[in-house]
């Protein structure tokens, strides 16, 4: 069986509300729940979205961060006020820098520890960014390149992260 390849399936709160009420027969097919059924549904997903977590089955929203790279720059701040003013991802599943050419190209980053950045003996070379570590601290994080890019640099840091799913509100499932 042939496929896509692309694999980008996005249901809001209101679909999965609105299939679970046909599925269950409380609505005909191609009919819409009223507000009042939204509500209380929308509670209890949320109900079961933190019986799950309690019972140790996590649920994720993955989000792609981008940020333009800097010459001479190592440290790129997730959260209020940083370089990515945005939600905070609580994991990173990998990074990757790309070119800003007519046909970008994707260079993958290797993953490193903290301590093996802290172990380089030379933070302050500059050149082609390789690699990078993720520093998560609950209210800010950061992702640290190496080396520092260097001047003349055009390309972009890819970064794919994930955030626990909490609850779902506004029709739209949210992270905390």
């Amino acid at each position: 069986m042939a496929t896509s390849g692309v694999n980008n399936i996005i249901y809001t709160r209101d679909d999965i509300i609105t299939e679970a009420l046909q599925q269950a027969g409380a609505i005909a097919d191609g009919e819409s729940p009223t507000s009042a059924q939204l509500t209380s549904c929308a509670r209890t997903l949320n109900m079961l979205i933190d019986l799950w977590q309690t019972d140790g089955l996590q649920l994720f929203r993955r989000k792609q961060y981008t940020t333009a790279l800097v010459a001479g720059t190592t440290s790129y701040t997730f959260g209020s006020g940083g370089t990515l003013s945005t939600e905070i991802p609580t994991r990173i599943l990998g990074a990757w820098t790309r070119s800003n050419d007519s046909q970008p190209i994707d260079t993958p980053l290797t993953i490193m520890s903290e301590t093996d950045y802290y172990n380089m003996s030379s933070k302050s070379t500059t050149g082609t960014v390789v690699s990078y570590y993720y520093k998560y601290l609950g209210t800010s994080a950061s992702v640290v390149v190496w080396p520092a890019p260097a001047t003349g640099v055009t390309d972009t840091l890819v970064v794919l992260g994930e955030r626990p799913i909490y609850n779902v509100s506004a029709a739209i499932v949210t992270g905390k």
